[in-house]
């Protein structure tokens, strides 16, 4: 199997995170150049400790798109890499949602992500359409949150700031 999350390409398929593998990325993440600038906030499945191949991570703080680019690739690479779990990594222009505290209303999001494109064994997992290149392998999008994928789930936890600046 091969995997591309934008230029980063790797070979295996990432394996679900556990609390274990997810406690040792954050402690390798914080150490990183520039992590101190941006909130740090868990949300999402894993948090809710649901069946997912995933951990969601979203950054708040004034971008500085070069900084960026490379903290958001560094802890991408470092869960592929050291932790064999995927951190999906996005800057938001907000907090997350908390959607068990009934923030369900459309939320337009402006988001900043690595790389415009997912692709498994050859297959496009995203659209490329929305995105707005803002910086080599950075990209813009604005998204209404929550997705209806979200609306149909009951959240209990609302997101965590793991870390602030």
């Amino acid at each position: 199997m091969s995997y591309q999350y934008g230029a980063m390409k790797f070979a295996s398929a990432p394996k679900a995170p556990t609390l274990d593998k997810f406690f040792s990325w954050f402690d390798d993440f914080i150490k990183l150049p520039n992590v101190e600038k941006y909130k740090v906030w868990l949300a999402s499945g894993f948090l809710e400790g649901w069946s997912t191949m995933d951990v969601d991570i979203v950054l708040n703080g004034k971008p500085d798109y070069a900084e960026l680019v490379e903290l958001i690739k560094e802890g991408i690479r470092i869960g592929l890499d050291e932790y064999n779990m995927f951190v999906d990594i996005q800057h938001w222009n907000r907090k997350p949602l908390n959607y068990c505290a009934g923030e369900i209303s459309g939320t337009l999001v402006g988001k900043l992500m690595y790389g415009d494109k997912i692709i498994k064994n050859g297959v496009l997992l995203n659209k490329e359409e929305k995105l707005k290149k803002v910086y080599p392998n950075l990209f813009y999008e604005e998204k209404v949150y929550p997705t209806s994928k979200q609306r149909a789930r009951i959240y209990n936890n609302e997101p965590i700031l793991l870390y602030t600046n």
